[in-house]
């Protein structure tokens, strides 16, 4: 998890995939259109919220962690899923909406993802992708998402104000004047596979500008290490070209009387044609952040897959996608490279595939 977020990110992406995959009958890694063009679940909108308890930094090496995750259907081009992540131990769970949204839970981290079928339109440019739903593709059976938490709200807002809320809120106050820097793409570390910018490397890029943004402001490095992130989106308006140069652009408000809690706008554009990328809105608390408790933390493997198997013994009646796993976070045998691993198994409930019995891997 080297950079503090973005591989953690690129992570939940990959679960995000790795559900779609197993419950949508299309293996979203090699899917193509009716023209035999790839098709790419793409991110156009993410969203990570959690607490001073628990949040992206307090995961640490050798915590043991639960992710349950459900999909709900939009259409044939666009899905969304919902990532319940919390201490390993206490059994899969079914997401419910309601409960999701309320963000109640401060043992826990919400991470929602909001994907669309996308090809090239030109295979020699990133701009101008189009929607493209690929052969296969099943999401009928998906329950649907009560419209009051649809992220189409969030991303349309973000399009049309350039930040997710249409006015800061009366008791926040601006920090300082708008502050914009500059970011020349490199080759080395920001592509995919297919030669688009990475949906994870957009959060690596706005963290190293609000690190120069924090320089600016006169802050030392160890508070920005010290920052606890309780909140982010991040809607997608586009990709951008392999020699491309970024322009960032970044507001701050703080809360009145509460001057450590911060809320910063970014807004992502191509510096050549002032195309619109990205936008994006945190909300951060500047202090030290606070460990998972051990006790939550580290739990027994052999309980943990007590609970794996309970829940795989359980029938499922009805057709909600549900994708449990537990994962343990390892460094690397580079101590400068950590990585989040899955190292205890997953569990899948499939009822599209009702011969397909729950298997627990990994063992």
């Amino acid at each position: 998890m080297c950079g503090g977020s973005a591989l953690f990110i690129g992570q939940i992406g990959d679960w995000t995939w790795e559900t779609v995959s197993l419950l949508c009958g299309t293996n979203v890694f090699t899917a193509t259109n009716k023209h035999g063009a790839p098709s790419y679940l793409s991110f156009c909108y993410f969203r990570i919220h959690g607490s001073p308890v628990m949040n992206l930094s307090t995961i640490n090496f050798g915590d043991r962690i639960q992710v349950s995750s459900r999909l709900f259907g939009f259409s044939s081009e666009s899905i969304l899923t919902l990532h319940k992540i919390k201490a390993a131990g206490v059994g899969p769970e079914i997401i419910d909406p309601e409960e999701f949204y309320s963000f109640k839970d401060d043992h826990s981290l919400y991470a929602e993802t909001f994907n669309r079928w996308l090809t090239r339109s030109d295979s020699r440019t990133n701009e101008n992708l189009i929607r493209s739903s690929p052969l296969g593709f099943e999401y009928r059976h998906l329950p649907a998402l009560p419209d009051t938490y649809s992220p189409r709200h969030a991303y349309y807002r973000a399009r049309r104000s350039l930040s997710f809320f249409d006015r800061m809120p009366s008791d926040r106050v601006s920090v300082t004047l708008p502050f914009t820097v500059e970011y020349r793409i490199d080759l080395t570390r920001d592509l995919n596979c297919v030669g688009l910018l990475y949906f994870a490397t957009y959060f690596s890029i706005l963290d190293w500008a609000l690190l120069r943004f924090w320089h600016h402001l006169d802050r030392t490095d160890h508070s920005f290490l010290g920052r606890v992130v309780l909140d982010q989106r991040l809607c997608y308006l586009g990709n951008v070209n392999a020699d491309g140069v970024l322009s960032i652009r970044m507001e701050a408000w703080q809360k009145v009387g509460a001057p450590a809690d911060e809320m910063v706008n970014f807004v992502v554009a191509d510096r050549e044609s002032g195309r619109k990328l990205a936008v994006s809105t945190l909300h951060l608390l500047r202090g030290a952040p606070r460990r998972l408790p051990r006790d939550r933390a580290i739990v027994a493997k052999e309980a943990s897959r007590r609970a794996v198997r309970a829940q795989c013994s359980q029938p499922d009646g009805n057709r909600s996608a549900l994708c449990c796993r537990a994962s343990e976070v390892e460094p690397s045998a580079d101590s400068d490279v950590r990585r989040a691993s899955t190292r205890i198994g997953r569990v899948y409930q499939d009822v599209i595939f009702p011969q397909v019995p729950c298997v627990l891997l990994g063992q």
